[in-house]
């Protein structure tokens, strides 16, 4: 009896092991994922030997010139120093803060003879036909770049505006962004049907897919795409 008791709890639990095994490959990988054992003698980081040097090219055009002057008295001993030459380094770096570039539309507006509907014109570099109170607005290339941030960087919006902020001292609020790629994802919706049609036509579809959690919510995102897309 104890024998026979002994074989169905052993076949329990590698059963219960098998059910666990396939439960886990059936969810979303949660944990990182295992690596094997670390290399003895891993390859040294950086340039391999016998490559040659890189270098950044020489700027064509330079925007300010700075002496980097040396004190009059030597820094070890305190006698007189007489300087042999000047050699020249380079330094390429962005603006702080980045100037914003303010651009006045004069917005023409007209109405029809024949039936009284209001006219108004509009620039392709404008992004909204708002007047009055709310005329002033933020432009295409500040509005790409927080949406690149969000979604080509995975950037909050809160840590997008933080950013334009920084480096240019912009004033936008998150909710500027949200509204900006509610419209960018309304007009490239009509671009989005059109590769989905290509996409259920295709022979052969790569799928991926990841997860956060948004408001201590599960959030899901699927990627299917392929060679063509």
């Amino acid at each position: 009896m104890l024998h026979e008791q002994r074989r169905v709890i052993e076949s329990l639990v590698r059963r219960i092991a098998e059910l666990e095994g396939k439960m886990r490959r059936g969810q979303r990988q949660a944990a990182p994922f295992s690596k094997d054992k670390r290399k003895e003698a891993p390859k040294k980081a950086g340039q391999k030997q016998g490559h040659p040097p890189a270098h950044r090219e020489v700027p064509q055009q330079v925007d300010q010139i700075v002496e980097a002057k040396v004190s009059k008295a030597c820094p070890g001993c305190g006698g007189k120093l007489i300087e042999e030459r000047v050699e020249v380094q380079y330094q390429i770096d962005i603006p702080r803060p980045i100037p914003v570039q303010v651009t006045q539309f004069n917005v023409h507006i007209a109405r029809c003879e024949a039936c009284q509907m209001r006219v108004q014109g509009r620039h392709a570099e404008q992004t909204s036909d708002a007047l009055g109170a709310a005329g002033v607005q933020i432009g295409s290339n500040a509005i790409g770049l927080g949406i690149e941030m969000k979604h080509g960087l995975g950037v909050s919006y809160g840590k997008a505006v933080r950013v334009l902020s920084t480096i240019s001292r912009l004033k936008i609020e998150r909710s500027t962004l949200v509204r900006a790629d509610k419209r960018v994802a309304d007009k490239l919706q009509p671009t989005y049907e059109q590769l989905m049609l290509r996409l259920r036509g295709s022979e052969a579809v790569n799928v991926d897919e990841t997860g956060w959690r948004i408001n201590a919510d599960n959030a899901w995102l699927w990627v299917f795409t392929n060679d063509e897309l």
